[in-house]
């Protein structure tokens, strides 16, 4: 008989292995036999992989020297960073420090005079700046 789509299949025709084709249980390896005969040393390399093994330690000392450069670059841009953001920061620091009234633009595009609370808030971030990057 011919059931509907969908429906579970009988389960007497589900297919339960016999003991007949059970497989036999994993067995462990065997413990390796240790060697009498004496390590022999090992062979001498030849010209050819002489040659290689120099072309590849030349490769590694032009890489070598190559990360290098590339680290002494990065310190360099890094250095004149802090060099910009330190004169930035002691000329921000001297005019918070002036006395005078300082004038600043928010987010609005109006201009405004500084309040005391934001002038010491401003200072001492400019002084902080100063610190990090003026040694």
């Amino acid at each position: 008989m011919k059931q509907p789509p969908g429906t579970p299949q009988a389960v007497d025709k589900v297919l339960y292995p016999s003991a007949a084709n059970e497989l036999p249980a994993p067995v462990a390896p065997a413990a390796p036999v240790a060697s009498h005969t004496p390590a022999s040393p090992a062979p001498e390399p030849s010209a050819k992989e002489d040659a290689e093994n120099a072309a590849h330690d030349k490769a590694l000392e032009a890489q070598r020297k190559a990360d290098e450069a590339e680290r002494k670059k990065q310190e360099a841009l890094q250095a004149k960073a802090r060099q910009e953001n330190c004169q930035r920061a002691r000329a921000a620091q001297a005019s918070l420090q002036s006395g005078g009234l300082v004038t600043y633009v928010n987010e609005k595009g109006e201009r405004g005079i500084m309040t005391e609370e934001r002038r010491q808030a401003d200072l001492q971030r400019a002084q902080k700046i100063v610190k990090d990057n003026c040694k």
